[in-house]
């Protein structure tokens, strides 16, 4: 076990570490990892604010988190410390003003009826971040796995919120990595695994299992807009002007709509196409697979003992006849002092498979 530290404003650890009584770790896939920790007189302190290095119950570095809110109970003797992964430092800045494709380029305007240029993600990111960022930089953007290109524009808006926003365009099978050997930070647009790297078997590191099948956040059928209100007007195998995009699963699970902006797309192809892969990525119900498990890597130091977050797993029923594999989306680790061995595996998929069977 290492126990977390706390770093000065150079980003450097100091030399007496946190021996916090109890602490739970939460990562994340999409969005921010959180870690919860509960100091003791004699525990070390925190401050608003205060930058804390943390580990896994593997020891490994989990990244780095800000302090979010302290709770103290003074007649006990403890404080309650929330954290955040450092990615949120970028939602205290914002873009102000407006920033056009050709702004990110490095190109003039284009003139009256020529269109943007599209860019890379990679390049949008590295632009934003590296522009919007006052006083302390604390990030910078590496290298892609992802290289399509879309028109981008930004007005006003929160720099965490430009960054997430910017990954919507983003293909499933990539993630944003954090490198935090590097100063300042490093975030990478990385492809996640295709093959699987872990296992969860009953009987032997599978201790629970729960699968969930939710009707939130599933669409059938998209009205989509585009830049400065663009409209979709296509026609359908009938001649029918429509504005809209069916799934191919709208018989299976029912009308369900949408209005989508996509304010990247300036002409009605690439709208199409926009909201085409949209609604590909929504057109199932989300399937929630949550597993308890134990983390055997700690004892048999085998890779495929120790869940990874992104990575894809398999999930081995005997007793049912059943194999899941599906990608890991969020790891928590309750009591990671005492018990770092017991981990939470969350697995997520809209693709209808073997886990709905279970439920069925």
């Amino acid at each position: 076990m290492r126990w977390p530290e706390r770093l000065n404003s150079e980003t450097f650890a100091v030399e007496e570490r946190l021996h916090p009584a109890r602490m739970t770790l939460e990562t994340v896939l999409e969005g921010l990892s959180t870690a919860e920790l509960v100091l003791g007189e004699d525990s070390g302190s925190l401050a608003i604010g205060d930058l804390v290095r943390v580990y896994d119950g593997r020891g490994e570095e989990a990244g780095v988190f800000r302090v979010k809110r302290l709770m103290a109970s003074p007649l006990e003797g403890r404080t309650a410390a929330e954290l955040e992964h450092a990615l949120g430092l970028l939602g205290d800045q914002v873009i102000f003003g407006t920033r056009a494709a050709h702004d990110i380029a490095g190109l003039p305007p284009p003139q009256e009826g020529e269109e943007e240029q599209p860019v890379e993600v990679a390049d949008a990111l590295t632009y934003i971040i590296a522009g919007n960022q006052m006083r302390r930089r604390w990030w910078q953007f590496g290298a892609s796995d992802f290289h399509p290109a879309y028109v981008f524009a930004y007005e006003n808006e929160n720099l965490l919120d430009a960054v997430l926003r910017t990954c919507q365009v983003v293909e499933e099978g990539h993630r944003l990595t954090c490198d935090f050997s590097t100063r300042p930070w490093t975030l990478n647009l990385s492809a996640l695994p295709s093959q699987v790297e872990c296992e969860l078997r009953a009987s032997r590191n599978l201790l629970s299992l729960t699968v969930e099948t939710a009707r939130d956040g599933f669409y059938t059928r998209v009205y989509p807009t585009g830049k400065d209100g663009l409209l979709l007007d296509a026609e359908d195998e009938t001649g029918a002007r429509i504005r809209h995009i069916d799934a191919d699963t709208m018989a299976l699970w029912g009308y369900r709509c949408a209005l989508q902006s996509f304010p990247h797309a300036q002409d009605v192809r690439e709208l199409w196409a926009a909201a085409a892969s949209w609604l590909s990525a929504r057109k199932n119900p989300l399937t929630t697979v949550t597993a308890r498990a134990m983390d055997l890597s700690l004892k048999t130091r085998c890779a495929q003992d120790a869940p990874r977050l992104g990575a894809l797993c398999r999930v081995c029923l005997p007793t049912h006849g059943l194999t899941l594999t599906e990608r890991i989306t969020a790891l928590r680790w309750p009591n990671l002092l005492e018990e770092p061995e017991r981990v939470v595996v969350t697995m997520a998929t809209r693709s209808p498979g073997a886990a709905e069977m279970l439920i069925r």
